[in-house]
């Protein structure tokens, strides 16, 4: 019953790497998809861009936290040096 610590593999390590990087990247585009939603307020520049509601942008912002706290996680995972303890404070307490 003693308590062993789990470690990844190479292999485990590069894909969560590449796992992190796709996540990342989605996060930028959902910035960046706001960004050019909703930066003029003229109808003139507005051509070929979709208009958002604040029910819309609210719910992208959602899941951009989402997606940031899933890449801490994966980061954590990568490296398993950091105990559940202070995983659990970082994520619920602070």
């Amino acid at each position: 019953m003693g308590s062993e610590q789990k470690y990844i593999t190479a292999s485990e390590k590069e894909e969560v790497e590449e796992t992190i990087e796709y996540y990342n990247t989605y996060k930028k585009n959902l910035v960046q998809f706001i960004i050019h939603s909703c930066s003029y307020s003229e109808t003139k520049k507005t051509w070929g861009r979709v208009r958002l509601n604040p029910h819309e942008i609210l719910e992208i912002q959602k899941e951009i936290s989402r997606t940031e706290i899933l890449i801490y996680d994966l980061k954590l995972l990568k490296n398993p040096s950091n105990s559940i303890l202070n995983y659990l404070n970082n994520k619920h307490l602070n």
